[in-house]
This record gives structure tokens, sequence and C-alpha cells, in this order.
């Protein structure tokens, strides 16, 4: 049993640090790694108590949690299995694995989790918009809109004209949403007519 606690306490450190590697230093796809979190976050048993705001993870799915339970039920196993019966030394450091990755998993859930507040197309429309991929002539880009609380939101959006092609970093004004793309049109076309 020691050689199994032991792999699990260097498992329990070893992922969360090759997790740090692929995505910071390796430029890792952390889109991926975050889309397959969110997958398994939505399959978690959430336990609401009392208000909306107080939630604990009964079954830990985040890296973090499930890293941080076999890190304590490695570390728990071999300090019990020193002194304790096999048997006693492995429900122990169960039962205080179990619960380290609980309490991480809530943790990070708590850490992670954002007030979505939702605007009206009509709130939107009041906002600039800046380009962040360049919109083609008939084709599709993105742009990012920020809300007055500071929520910044990112479209799929097309040019108002079929012959405009609004570079990146551009600033646009939007015009209308037709489903959920945004239709824009360039700022500086105002200041273009006004000046003329």
């Amino acid at each position: 049993m020691d050689i199994i606690y032991t792999i699990c306490m260097a498992a329990g450190v070893a992922v969360p640090l090759l997790e740090l590697v692929a995505v910071q230093l390796a430029g890792a796809p952390a889109g991926a790694l975050k889309r397959l979190q969110e997958r398994m976050r939505r399959a978690a048993c959430l336990i609401r108590l009392g208000d909306a705001d107080s939630v604990v993870s009964l079954l830990p799915v985040s890296v973090q949690g499930i890293c941080a339970g076999l890190l304590v039920f490695g570390t728990a196993g071999r300090l019990f299995a020193a002194e304790q019966p096999w048997w006693i030394a492995l429900l122990a450091a169960l039962i205080l694995g179990y619960a380290g990755a609980v309490g991480v998993d809530t943790l990070t859930y708590h850490l992670k989790k954002t007030e979505r507040t939702s605007h009206t197309a009509e709130e939107l429309m009041a906002q600039g918009a800046r380009v962040l991929n360049t919109i083609k002539p008939g084709n599709w880009g993105t742009v990012e809109i920020t809300t007055p609380d500071g929520v910044t939101g990112v479209y799929t959006a097309r040019a108002a004209g079929d012959t405009d092609r609004i570079k990146s970093g551009q600033k646009v004004r939007l015009l209308r949403f037709e489903g959920d793309a945004a239709v824009v049109d360039r700022e500086e076309k105002e200041n273009v007519i006004k000046s003329i």
C-alpha cells in the first residue's frame, strides 16, 4: 500500500504542474482544457445549502479537486500506515482524501463563479464595439462589446455593407442584431460624412 500512497502523492503534485507547463509555457490550447473542465463541472453533484450562494460539490470533478484528493489520500495513508492496521489507514486516507477533494472543488467552484447579467440588444447597441477578427466582405468576424458594468462579451459580426472590410482593432458601431450576430458599421463613416 505504501507504493500506492506514494504514487497518489506524486500524481497530486505532478498533474497540476504538468497542466501549468502545458497551458502557460508550451502554449497548449487552454480553451480545450476549459471546455473539458466545464463539461465535467456540469456532471458534478452540487448540493445547495440554505441560500443560493452556499453550494457544496459532492462529486469532485475539477482537476484541482481530484489532485488535492489524491495528495491528501496519499499523505494520510502514509501517515496512518506507520501506526495503524492497513484497513484503518486505507479508510482514514479515503475519508480524508474525499474531504480534501470536496473542499478544494467547492472552493474552486466559488472562486470561478461569476455573476452573469444579461443585457438587451438596445443596451448593447448603445455601447461602442471593437473588431477582434477582421470582417471581410461578405464574411463573418468577431467584435468585442464592453457593457457599462464592465462585462466584456465577444459576438459574431458582419459588416452592414457587403463590400466593406473592417480590420481588426477598428472601432465600430452596432446597428442591429440578427439572431445572435451583430451587424456593424465603421465608426469613422459618420465623421467622414460630417466633414464633407
